[in-house]
């Protein structure tokens, strides 16, 4: 299976569903030209934007132009109506339960001074932000996982003690309990960040101090920080950088996955991103669930698996085999009895 697909329509609920509490039904929601369909290629479309020497779209709206505008708008009348529903609940005295009655709970405050389309466009940025990156993480994870067998093991036999024969965590307390499953997600983040650099704009003259050099920007200049510089060649905070070696989280020693550079995935500071948590969380869960279940190996039948940098870095032709973990222990039962 292309897990990339289905992990970006699994990222997709869970982000409207937490964010604006509506569900987009996009895993089960295949046919159609929805926006279960739509959503997953925006990013890709507002990266050829970025990439395009010249911005056409400001005089001249082509097909992909204007079908990207009518699914952001379409996103977006959602969310306003959402919205709508949110300050209802909230003007009614229910404790909000979603980030969308957050803001809209905020926005009675007069001092916050948080406009209707304030809330709106967050909703919909986190929204659209969240869901390519979320779900190329964690198909990195998958195939890291796939091609180290060992890893795999971990992973399963953590999740089958934390998790149960439920197979899935039945309260939020028990995700603190997969470290393994984290360390796996931060050492996959590591060595294939989904967003390694950021693209920024200086909106006025300003000297950067650095020591005794400083860098002068003017207005209009355009920044590409590098996130996660030199995290998979340091050998100094990273002992064989090149290794995927989850347990280097595990360590009392282990760098923090916000910590100083060079490995900044989510930014750093008061602008970090604000989806980090969220994305941390879907990602454990994804690599706990699946191991649970599945014993995965890695399907190269399309070709080595690449890279493509749409608004992200997403993978490509990573196909993983699942099979079912329990038709796997029993087959090995069998075959022991067999002998």
């Amino acid at each position: 299976m292309d897990v990339l697909d289905d992990l970006m329509r699994y990222t997709l609920v869970v982000s409207t569903a937490l964010l604006a509490g509506h569900d987009l039904d996009a895993v089960r929601q295949r046919d159609g030209d929805g926006l279960p369909r739509r959503l997953p290629l925006v990013f890709e479309k507002l990266g050829r934007r970025i990439a395009s020497p010249v911005p056409y779209w400001r005089w001249v709206r082509l097909p992909a132009d204007r079908r990207l505008d009518a699914t952001v708008a379409e996103l977006r009348d959602l969310i306003e109506q959402q919205y709508v529903h949110a300050r209802r609940r909230v003007a009614e005295g229910q404790a909000p339960v979603t980030y969308l009655e957050a803001l809209a709970e905020a926005s009675m405050d007069d001092a916050a001074k948080l406009s209707e389309q304030d809330a709106v466009s967050a909703v919909v940025n986190m929204i659209v932000a969240g869901e390519d990156n979320t779900a190329a993480a964690a198909a990195w994870a998958m195939h890291y996982l796939a091609i180290h067998p060992e890893a795999q093991r971990k992973v399963r036999e953590e999740a089958e003690e934390v998790l149960g024969d439920d197979g899935f965590p039945s309260d939020p307390a028990a995700l603190s309990r997969l470290r393994y499953a984290e360390a796996v997600g931060n050492e996959s983040i590591r060595l294939r960040p989904t967003s390694p650099f950021l693209i920024m704009q200086a909106v006025h003259d300003i000297t950067i101090p650095d020591g005794a050099d400083a860098l002068r920007l003017e207005a209009g200049t355009l920044v590409m920080p590098l996130m996660t510089h030199a995290s998979d060649v340091d050998d100094h905070k990273y002992p064989d950088p090149g290794a995927f070696e989850p347990d280097r989280w595990l360590s009392s020693s282990a760098p923090q996955p916000n910590d100083a550079s060079p490995f900044l995935p989510f930014g750093g500071g008061p602008r970090f991103c604000p989806g980090r948590n969220l994305a941390l969380i879907e990602v454990t869960m994804v690599v706990a669930t699946v191991c649970r279940h599945f014993v995965l190996e890695a399907d190269t039948t399309s070709g080595p698996v690449g890279e493509r940098v749409t608004f992200a870095m997403m993978p490509t032709n990573l196909g993983i085999r699942l099979h079912p973990a329990e038709h796997r222990r029993l087959d090995r039962r069998n075959a022991g009895a067999h002998t």
